[in-house]
């Protein structure tokens, strides 16, 4: 990877770092994650389609937290790459 790669994936990161951190993407993550574990306790035992639907939705909160993580990462790790190219 070349200096300008590396500053463009620790530029993502950051901006990963920001979302991850920041109070409306934190409260909107706990409240949708609570309003659909409600909604799976709620649905009707006969209602597994229902049921499907909100588990898959309740899971893909988590592969989007899990990719703003993955790209917040990558951008330390860029950022301790660029570090060690300016080192004599």
């Amino acid at each position: 990877m070349n200096e300008n790669d590396l500053i463009r994936e620790q530029n993502k990161g950051a901006k990963a770092n920001t979302i991850l951190e920041d109070e409306l993407f934190v409260e909107s993550f706990t409240t949708l994650k609570a309003a659909y574990e409600k909604e799976m306790v709620q649905t009707s035992y006969k209602d597994s389609e229902a049921r499907t639907a909100i588990w898959v939705a309740w899971h893909q909160l988590d592969k989007v937290k899990s990719h703003l993580t993955e790209i917040m990462n990558t951008g330390k790790l860029a950022s301790k790459q660029l570090q060690d190219l300016k080192k004599p």
